[in-house]
């Protein structure tokens, strides 16, 4: 784990690639203008859970204290103490976060052969409980923002997300 400015913090962003490798993801979040319109849209730290992507070099001049990690047998109080979760694509790391009520913006990798985390990511952010981004345009995605108007998974209709992975996963729906 390494740690940059370790200042206090009120706001935190969080990072995660869960168990997969995302090197786009990790080296544009690490990146002297995605740490600064974090910054600008006022968060006071970032955590960046990198999994198995190297580990990213944080800009000495990183206007905010960014720690780094690739794996921990528990990532709750990463994700309880975050005012904003940034997520690759992955239907476990979206239930997660949509199950703690977090604020939830999730980058799909292009980068896969199969468009399923992009029809996924489109079919929750219909529902309004996460938006959805691509590597390409996550620092415009912060400095865009809207996570403030999205509502919890829990006061939409709680099945929409089974009823969704199970419609891509090309399983019969229960009505």
């Amino acid at each position: 784990m390494s740690t940059t400015n370790n200042n206090a913090a009120q706001r935190s962003a969080f990072i995660t690639v869960g168990t997969t490798r995302f090197d786009a993801l990790v080296e544009t979040a690490s990146t002297l203008e995605f740490l600064k319109a974090v910054h600008r849209n006022g968060f006071t730290r970032l955590t960046i859970q990198h999994g198995r992507s190297p580990v990213p070099l944080i800009p000495p001049s990183s206007p905010i204290p960014v720690t780094t990690y690739d794996f921990k047998p528990d990532l709750n109080a990463d994700y309880q103490s975050a005012a904003l979760v940034i997520s690759h694509a992955g239907a476990g790391s979206i239930l997660e976060g949509l199950a703690l009520g977090k604020p939830l913006l999730v980058v799909v990798n292009r980068g896969l052969m199969d468009n399923h985390q992009l029809e996924l990511a489109t079919a929750m952010a219909r529902q309004g409980v996460l938006l959805w981004t691509d590597v390409e345009n996550l620092t415009a995605s912060i400095d865009k923002g809207g996570w403030e108007n999205l509502h919890r998974l829990a006061e939409s209709d709680p099945t929409v997300f089974i009823d969704i992975l199970k419609e891509e996963a090309g399983l019969p729906l229960k009505r």
